[in-house]
């Protein structure tokens, strides 16, 4: 059976899906070398890397469960060709930055998160409609219901909801205020290659290779020393040569162009990685384990979890492990405080995590994943998951995959574009009745 989303025929150079949420990251030579994996997340994901060379292919190691169901069927190679998008985050609403700079929205519209001036709902509009007076954008990120869009000038521009929960005045949108916005307004900070948002920090990663904090400071998760909030960037100290940023939530990995990866903030499952106890640090400091990272990935909540992807292929995993989702058994240990090798894979140039599930690119094309079945793209299984890393049929020639919450995109060295995963709130584009849902990887045949 043949399966396409027709989204609306506006070609793109850049769509960002995106919904107000944490992300997948990538380093800044990967980006220069391959803009499609590279502009962004979020939360829990973006396609973070310094490199996307990975190692060779050694395909007799790759002994991940074996395919299900009749997914190979819903994959077809058909239809009109789409332009790769340039960047991608993804929560209850979506993004798209057109070629000519202008950014698209539709999806939920709570606290103004849209920007176009639509009423402000749960379900918003599910037909894109154009933000008035942004232009110039290449990239954007989301927060929980709000939004970030960095200009080919280096400026940042952000609007939705500025302030905390309850009494909790935070100040997301980065302008020394603490009001929601409804229109895009300027961020007090220059110079920014890429924005990392969450539902508590955000991080801007500058051209100059030093990173910036700003909003929800819980649990240290800002890297500045204490737990206090902050409405203004602030840089934090001691990070240099950044080439990728990971935003759980409510702790943080930094990717440095040596290779190593600093943490910082909470860590009740382990998800620092620095074989550590304390339930949060406040300041970042050094995976001491992990050297030659190429890719890093999050994923936030209870169910904390970090990973990387090495220069040589593997694939790395720490925190929060009770049901083996980071795709390795460990038991009797549930928290691992300290990195191991993810087994049944090889040859990774590139993760990505979702809430649900984590999704491996390889040199060779192919995709993996685990986790929750149809969020993997494997519709449904015996179990509801799958706990070892396992190729999504019928995809090849991959040359970046996206996972962040409950969605997961893959785009093909050919032009091609594949989405699955959640679209209650249209974020997908699939034109489905709320509580709708992609089990496996669907044609997109237009660009938004």
């Amino acid at each position: 059976m043949v399966r396409r989303i027709h989204v609306a025929s506006l070609a793109l150079s850049l769509i960002v899906l995106a919904g107000c949420e944490e992300d997948e990251v990538k380093g800044e030579e990967d980006a220069a070398a391959e803009v499609g994996d590279a502009a962004s997340d979020s939360g829990g994901a973006s396609d973070t890397g310094a490199s996307d060379a990975g190692a060779s292919e050694t395909g007799a190691s790759d002994t991940g469960a074996s395919d299900t169901g009749d997914a190979a069927a819903d994959v077809v190679d058909a239809g009109p060709s789409v332009p790769p998008p340039l960047d991608i985050a993804l929560e209850l609403h979506s993004i798209a930055v057109k070629s000519d700079g202008t950014v698209w929205t539709r999806g939920r519209n709570i606290a103004g998160c849209l920007g176009d001036g639509s009423p402000m709902t749960l379900f918003g509009h599910r037909e894109a409609a154009m933000v008035p007076g942004l232009t110039g954008v290449v990239s954007v990120s989301v927060g929980t219901d709000n939004t970030y869009a960095v200009k080919s000038d280096g400026t940042v521009w952000s609007w939705g909801k500025n302030a905390g929960p309850g009494a909790a005045n935070i100040g997301y949108l980065g302008d020394g205020t603490k009001v929601d916005r409804a229109t895009p307004g300027a961020a007090l900070i220059t110079g920014v290659a890429e924005v990392q948002a969450s539902s508590g920090p955000i991080f801007a990663r500058k051209t100059d290779g030093t990173l910036w904090a700003w909003g929800d400071g819980f649990a240290g998760a800002l890297g500045l020393g204490g737990s206090a909030s902050t409405p203004t960037p602030t840089q934090i100290p001691g990070l240099v040569d950044v080439t990728g940023i990971a935003n759980g939530g409510d702790f943080a990995f930094a990717l440095q162009k040596d290779g190593t990866v600093w943490s910082w903030g909470r860590n009740n499952s382990g998800q620092l990685g620095r074989g550590e106890a304390p339930l949060s640090t406040d300041k970042p400091g050094q995976i001491s384990t992990l050297s030659g990272v190429v890719s890093i990935c999050v994923r936030g909540g209870d169910t904390a979890q970090g990973f990387a992807v090495k220069s040589d292929g593997t694939v790395w995993g720490w925190g929060y492990n009770y049901g083996q989702e980071l795709g390795v058994d460990t038991s009797p240990v549930t928290r691992v405080m300290s990195p191991v090798q993810v087994t049944g894979i090889t040859g990774a140039a590139a993760i990505s995590c979702g809430a649900l599930h984590t999704m491996v690119r390889k040199t060779d094309g192919t995709v993996w994943g685990w986790g929750v079945d149809w969020a993997v793209g494997l519709g449904s299984t015996p179990d509801g998951g799958v706990k070892v890393p396992t190729a999504v049929p019928g995809l090849s020639s991959i040359k970046r995959v996206f996972a962040q919450q409950r969605n997961t995109f893959a785009w093909t060295t050919s032009g091609l574009m594949y989405a699955w995963g959640d679209d209650s709130f249209g974020q997908l584009g699939a034109g489905k009745v709320a509580g709708g849902r992609a089990d496996h990887p669907t044609l997109v045949t237009n660009a938004f």
